[in-house]
Order: C-alpha cells, then structure tokens, then sequence
C-alpha cells in the first residue's frame, strides 16, 4: 500500500474514531473525558506548533538549494537577488490582500459574546498553555481577568 493511502486510511480512521468517542462518551455523562479532551488538545497542540516551527526553516533552507542549483555557483548573485525579491513581493502582496479582505469582510463584527463563557475559555489559552495548567499545576491561579 502507498504512503498517501496510508494518510488517507489513518485520518480517515482518526476522524471516525473521534467523532464516535465525541458522540458514545460526552462529557456531561462522562467527567474523565474531560480528562481525554484536554490530553488531545495539548497533543495537538504541540504537534502544529512543532510543525509550525520547522515550515518556515524549511521554505528559507528550500529557497536557498534552489537558488543555488539553479546557478550553479555561476551568477548566483543576480540569481538570488531575483528570487529573494519575487519572494519577498509575493508575501507583501499576500498580506495586503489579506489585510484588506479583512478590513472589508470584517469577520466576526456583529457577534455577541458570552463574557463569563469567553474568560473560562480565555484561562485555558493563556500564553500557549492550552490544557497545560489542567493537567500539571504550575500555579496558575484563576482567570487572567481575575489576575489582572
């Protein structure tokens, strides 16, 4: 079997497997799959944040090979001046349309929120501690708008 069948079977297989559990377990009925939720989501957590830490070296180190093969060695100064600045024009024109499609959609505006609903969820995600302070205490005490 090929690797992308794989992925696909095993994502596949977690969303099925998740959303059985979601649905068989809750959490009103079942108090230890809080428990459950929370170790998910710290898991998840650190696994995007540790693929968002290689990405980036990743495209830069990308970037750099490919320059360089394409050169040669020979002229890979103008070589590299040309694909730094096309990168670096492209990722300003990403962020302008992504400024204003923000600034023109305005998602979010018109939404009312539950304050007391928001800072219960806001002291689960203070400074990236998403699930951390429920499961090892490290002393953080009540909310942030309570510390405050």
């Amino acid at each position: 079997m090929k690797l992308p069948a794989k992925l696909l079977i095993g994502f596949l297989l977690g969303v099925a497997l998740g959303l059985a559990g979601h649905y068989a377990f809750p959490q009103q009925a079942h108090p230890s799959m809080r428990w459950v939720t929370d170790a998910m989501t710290l898991v998840g957590s650190v696994w995007l944040r540790i693929i968002f830490m290689v990405v980036v070296p990743l495209i830069g180190a990308g970037l750099m090979v490919g320059v360089f093969e394409l050169s040669k060695g020979r002229n890979l100064g103008k070589v590299a001046v040309s694909s730094i600045s096309y990168t670096l024009l492209f990722s300003f024109l990403a962020v302008l349309i992504a400024v204003g499609l923000t600034a023109l959609i305005k998602p979010g505006a018109g939404l009312a929120f539950d304050r007391a609903a928001l800072a219960q969820n806001q002291s689960l995600n203070v400074s990236g501690d998403l699930v951390i302070g429920k499961l090892v205490s490290l002393g953080h005490e009540g909310t942030p708008a309570q510390n405050a």
